[in-house]
């Protein structure tokens, strides 16, 4: 693999990398980047970045393995955080939070 070439992304990769770097960004917008959550986000995009690049540098098949169970990890680590992150990230002038039919349970 070329550093500055192609790299296959797989399906989950492209989703949850999206994902990832919305959230951060939002984050960041909202609280500002040294927040632990923005901090948090940041984090798991650069390990995501990492595998994703250390298993293409020589694909062997620990490395695949660990490429694909990142994922897991990741929704759990995602899921036991989403009650503070989406709380942060959905503050619209305290009448909803990230819809219209949901009210924003902080206040």
């Amino acid at each position: 693999m070329s550093w500055f070439g192609p790299t296959r992304l797989l399906p989950h990769e492209w989703a949850f990398g999206a994902f990832l770097l919305v959230t951060w960004l939002r984050l960041v917008v909202t609280v500002g980047p040294l927040d632990p959550d923005a901090l948090l986000y940041l984090a798991l995009g650069l390990v995501n970045a990492t595998v994703i690049f250390w298993c293409e540098a020589r694909e062997t098949r620990p490395r695949w393995f660990a490429r694909l169970w990142y994922y897991p990890v990741l929704i759990n680590v995602v899921f036991t955080t989403m009650g503070s992150t989406a709380l942060k990230v959905c503050r619209t002038g305290g009448t909803t939070c990230c819809s219209t039919w949901m009210p924003c349970w902080s206040e």
